[in-house]
């Protein structure tokens, strides 16, 4: 399954507000069977990818210049 597909269904379970970003791996682990590391992932993305399109624009992260 494609990070796009883990995506779409994080978002229809947010705005169904049956999850937060809290319990999101948990979910992920739950609902696809993913080990806790890969549904961090996935959640991390996520929320990197949810962060960018409100702002618009990819957040500053100090000491990522280097």
């Amino acid at each position: 399954m494609s990070n796009k597909e883990y995506f779409e269904h994080l978002n229809a379970r947010r705005a169904s507000g049956e999850i937060n970003m809290m319990g999101a791996a948990r979910e992920l682990q739950e609902d696809f069977g993913l080990d806790k590391v890969d549904a961090r992932k996935i959640v991390t993305a996520w929320m990197k990818q949810c962060s960018n399109f409100i702002t618009g624009y990819p957040r500053f992260n100090p000491g990522s210049e280097k």
